[in-house]
């Protein structure tokens, strides 16, 4: 018969879980921090010195996105009501818009070469001219189009170059809810101004309607010179996100 051992060997893996490290009861370790940073709040975006930049782009871009909808919606009317066919203004409202394409290609080759502030600036005052000269110069169908091209050219350079300008204003965890709401007031602005467009160029025409359109971008110019210029500049992050 097989002697039994004096001294009782321990049960398999006990001492093993004896030896080993415990485990936390807390599951807190080196990745536990990032999950106890607080969440993005709306809030924070509308207090503080957050509050006037998002003010302040929130004008720019109602302006904007107001000037631009306004043109694209009541052109073919326009026309149409200057005795043009309405085959032939839509054909001419297309060619005014293919200089959203070239305001958009010109503002992406802006973007890296200049500072946002003075992007901005100039495509105001362009948009301020183009609209003047629609109100006040535009007597036939060939300046109308040329005008109108450089009205949607500047307009767009404006647009692309808020949307670059936008999420450098705020810290990482505020900067998708801050660019949202500024985007959505301009969503808003853009369907609700061209029923004022409507109103005015019923009432003044042309030339009331342009000189109206014209205004808004000495209001989107004055806005966009008060946020800091963040051209060249590393992207505000929060202290926590950094830790």
């Amino acid at each position: 018969m097989p002697r039994s051992s004096p001294h009782p060997r321990p049960a398999p893996g006990r001492a093993a879980g004896r030896a080993g490290p415990r485990r936390g009861r807390t599951g807190r370790g080196p990745g536990a921090r990032g999950s106890e940073q607080p969440r993005s709040q709306w809030r924070k975006a509308l207090s503080g010195r957050l509050l006037r930049r998002t003010l302040l782009l929130t004008v720019a871009v109602c302006m904007s996105y107001a000037a631009q909808i306004s043109m694209l919606t009541l052109m073919p009317t326009i026309l149409v009501a200057r005795g043009y066919p309405i085959s032939s203004s839509l054909w001419f409202t297309l060619v005014m818009q293919s200089g959203s394409l070239a305001g958009a290609i010109t503002a992406a080759f802006f973007a890296s070469r200049f500072p946002r502030k003075k992007v901005l600036t100039g495509g105001a005052v362009l948009g301020f001219l183009a609209g003047l000269s629609i109100a006040f110069l535009a007597t036939n169908i060939a300046l109308i189009i040329v005008f109108g091209f450089l009205f949607n050219f500047s307009v767009i350079i404006l647009n692309t170059t808020i949307w670059l300008f936008a999420p450098e204003l705020y810290p990482t965890r505020v900067r998708g809810m801050g660019t949202s709401i500024i985007l959505a007031m301009g969503s808003l602005s853009g369907g609700l101004f061209p029923l004022v467009s409507g109103v005015v160029f019923d009432a003044s025409g042309l030339t009331g309607m342009f000189a109206m359109l014209a205004s808004l971008f000495v209001v989107l110019g004055i806005a966009v010179q008060f946020p800091p210029e963040t051209f060249g500049k590393p992207m505000e992050e929060d202290p926590v996100a950094v830790l």
